[in-house]
């Protein structure tokens, strides 16, 4: 614990320093009375990007801060008062400071309503650490699902039937809202981003070499989904409902609320998710040779229900001008109930045909409900201080019954059955965070930080026959895991041109997972240094690049490493893997930007990766086992474009395309062996406008054949239609068509010759779908904004996968 007590002073302990550009002033009305409260904002004249915010003290009396130099211009605002944009003005080293006097505001904005916002954003943008997908109102956002835009976003990759999500053909990807990391399992990930209203998603911002201050996890990266934010003077929110219908039944509605009076600000929002759409999936394996062989083949007709409830209630207390508390509670009730007929007909080379034929009930609730204290303080020095505590619980009922039976192909019954499969998981999760950033010279800020997290689960899983107790499908187990964390980072302007950004975070994890069946499965002890850089250049006006490393561990998660096993029929199941073990990655990522178009190449080397779903056969028992498993090492590269084309003022199209190659080498029973694969993935979407306020969209994506560990899975592709009406008051009325041609069905194939082994998997849970959906806003617009909250858990919820 010193050395941890000696690093955690060697990072928190800032330099001194407090220079920087400052912009001051007064806002009062015209009768010369001070303005309190107003809105004072910091924007880029280039593109109006906002830089700082401030509100005026009770004289009126307000200051800005930046440590870049550049051209700036700045807003005051008040309710009730015409707004008040300044002159454009330079702040340099020659000129730091600038005062821009008295600032008065007429009255005359009670007629709010009658102004409209007419400019939109690019869809796609290239920041130094991330790409941003704007799909705030777009057509085909409306009526879908948070998971649905990840999977039409650029090089994203949603496997449903495996619960995952890769990105640059990686996985191990985090998942945040609003910069909190989603600390869910897997399927309870799945869930709550079905159930995630879209039309609530401002953009989408794409990580793939995460700074210092985000956790190491995760060697994928992260997406960070930014949700809309409503004014907070007065009451102001928005709805939406949606319905549709593609072999089953689906819709969902939400509702976001904020109200803010005087220095409260209570902010809040619920969504539901229904879809009862139907799922198919088949499996055909094949082992031995010659006349020695024996087949599997496996089809599973699923009807599922799932009730998604997701909700969000905070509230934000100023308790002076520059300190704010916090609290923040979230959670969801996710509920997925199926009955599913399973036939396996095994048709063994020297015995007669038989038929397996598995009438299941699964059922499978999630609970999960996070608390949060933060408290925000700004010091007169520009330095900030983010504290953050959370408390996160989770609970995992999936129960499942199979009516067993056995049958010859002319219909004699063998043998019958009644199994029943119990699992309960309950999770508790601890997070402590601090987070200190200060301005250091004219030109840096310095960013450092300390983050503690404690995590402990039940894993309870029974398998009884008949009533009778299976032992060795019965087990319980436990794990403990503790995480704690120092970074420093610094940015740092080195010229007008160049940009500079750099940390070093350092990790300790204590990891202990116990089984009645097995004792002490795990004892592991890690510590980590992990780097990061990035360099970005401007090269003229229109022209830049960034140049980045980063250093990134993939930790097993909780449910992956616990043992259980689910079937789908008698000889085909799938199961845990106390086995696994961390994975450690070192990613480099050159990006090239001209005006619109973005060029990115990124190559990453892995040790022992993390991949789901590999195929594990017993050829004796004619028995495979589906578990996640480590590689010993996997390899990727990738090649990026992303580019706009204007084909005339109504038509504009924008494509994101990704040339991918990927190495995977594996350690199978009978010895050592390498998979490689290159693949090409392209995301499009095209805009009409059409006039009278119509909008259509076009938009989908198709992928060539892609590696994953041992599993080679075949193209695939989607295509989605929408229409859109946007009404004057601001709401919308839109039509889609998701999966036009009912193409999404992904289908994985294990071929091994040197163990005389051929496995297909095909699973089709995307079906044509039509949906109508009608948006609209009510209370004030136009104002304030509520606080970006952000917790100290938000690298957490990912891990519960």
């Amino acid at each position: 614990m010193n050395l941890k007590f000696l690093l955690s002073l060697l990072f928190i302990i800032p330099f001194l320093g407090t220079a920087q550009f400052t912009v001051t002033g007064t806002s009062e009305d015209t009768n010369g009375l001070p303005l309190a409260f107003a809105n004072v904002l910091l924007l880029k004249t280039s593109d109006s990007t906002f830089v700082s915010g401030a509100t005026s003290d009770d004289n009126g009396t307000f200051e800005l801060t930046t440590v870049t130099a550049g051209e700036y211009r700045v807003t005051v605002s008040v309710l009730g008062f015409d707004t008040y944009t300044s002159q454009s003005f330079s702040l340099s080293d020659a000129r730091p400071n600038m005062e821009l006097g008295t600032v008065q505001l007429s009255e005359g904005a009670l007629a709010l309503n009658e102004v409209q916002v007419v400019g939109s954003r690019p869809l796609i943008e290239r920041k130094i650490d991330r790409l941003v997908v704007n799909v705030a109102n777009k057509v085909n956002t409306a009526g879908s699902s948070a998971l649905e835009i990840l999977e039409r976003s650029p090089g994203v990759v949603v496997n449903r039937q495996g619960n995952s999500i890769a990105m640059l053909g990686k996985e191990g990807v985090n998942v945040m809202v609003n910069g909190k990391l989603q600390y869910m399992p897997a399927d309870a990930l799945f869930s709550y981003l079905q159930g995630l209203d879209a039309d609530n998603i401002q953009s989408l911002e794409l990580i793939t070499t995460p700074p210092a201050n985000l956790d190491a996890q995760g060697n994928a990266g992260y997406i960070n989904l930014v949700l809309k934010k409503n004014p907070d003077e007065g009451f102001n929110g928005g709805y939406s409902l949606s319905a549709g219908f593609g072999q089953g039944e689906t819709g969902n509605a939400s509702v976001n609320f904020n109200y803010r009076k005087n220095r409260i600000n209570l902010f809040g929002s619920y969504s539901y998710l229904r879809n009862g759409q139907e799922q198919f999936t088949t499996l055909e394996r094949r082992t031995g040779t010659g006349d020695d062989f024996t087949e599997t083949l496996l089809t599973s007709d699923r009807n599922p229900t799932q009730n998604n409830h997701n909700y969000r209630l905070g509230l934000d207390i100023q308790a002076s001008e520059k300190t704010t508390i916090g609290v923040l509670f979230s959670g969801y009730d996710n509920n997925w109930d199926m009955d599913a007929l399973n036939i396996t007909s095994i048709r063994p080379a020297v015995a007669p045909d038989t038929l397996a034929i598995s009438r299941n009930v699964e059922i499978n609730d999630w609970q999960h409900l996070q608390s949060n204290i933060n408290l925000l303080h700004n010091f007169d020095n520009g330095a900030t201080l983010n504290l953050d505590f959370d408390y996160l619980t989770y609970d995992n009922q999936n129960p499942i019954t199979y009516d067993l039976s056995f049958e010859g192909t002319d219909g004699t019954l063998f043998d019958q059955s009644d199994l029943l499969s119990e699992k309960d998981t309950p999770f508790n999760i601890l997070v402590g965070k601090a987070d200190y950033s200060l301005p250091v010279g004219e030109k840096a800020k310095l960013s450092v930080g300390t983050k503690y997290v404690t995590s402990d689960f039940e894993n309870l899983v029974a398998l009884s026959d008949d009533g009778v107790t299976v032992p060795g499908f019965t087990s319980n187990s436990d794990l403990e895991e503790d995480i704690f964390a120092v970074y420093s980072q610094v940015d740092y302007q080195l010229s007008e041109n160049t940009t500079l950004k750099g940390g070093l975070r350092f990790e300790s994890s204590s990891t202990v997972l116990n089984s009645t069946n097995g004792g002490q499965v795990v004892d592991r002890q890690l510590d980590n240094l992990f780097p990061s850089i990035y360099w970005n250049q401007k090269l003229g006006e229109f022209s830049s690049f960034n140049l980045s490393y980063s250093r990134r561990i993939n930790r097993p998660s909780f449910s992956d490493m616990a043992p259980f096993v689910i079937f789908l029929d008698p000889r085909t199941s799938f199961g845990g893997n106390a086995a696994l073990r961390p994975a450690l990655a070192n990613t480099f990522q050159l990006d090239y930007t001209r005006k619109s178009v973005s060029l990115s190449a990124q190559y990453t080397d892995e040790d022992f990766t993390i991949v789901g779903f590999q195929n594990r056969f017993n050829p004796e028992t004619n028995t495979q086992l589906i578990v996640p498993d480590n590689l010993e090492g996997q390899r990727t590269a990738s090649l990026t474009l992303s580019f706009p084309v204007t084909v005339t003022d109504w038509w504009k199209m924008r494509y994101f395309s990704t040339l991918l190659w990927q190495e995977s080498t594996t350690i199978e029973d009978l010895g050592r062996f390498t998979f490689d694969q290159t693949n090409f993935r392209i995301n499009g979407n095209q805009t009409f406008t059409l006039g009278n306020d119509y909008t259509a969209e076009l938009s989908g994506f198709y992928q060539t054949r892609s590696l994953v560990g041992n599993v080679k899975f075949e193209p695939l592709g989607i295509l989605n239609f929408g229409i859109q009406k946007k009404f004057k008051n601001g709401s919308r009325l839109a039509f889609n068509i998701t999966d036009v041609f009912n193409s999404l069905e992904r289908i994985g194939i294990t071929d091994i010759p040197e163990e005389n082994i051929f496995i297909e998997r095909a699973f089709d849970f995307s079906q044509r779908t039509f949906k109508l959906t009608w948006s609209a806003s009510f209370g004030n617009k136009g104002v304030k904004k509520e606080r970006d909250r952000k917790t100290g858990a938000d690298e957490e919820k990912e891990r519960v996968n």
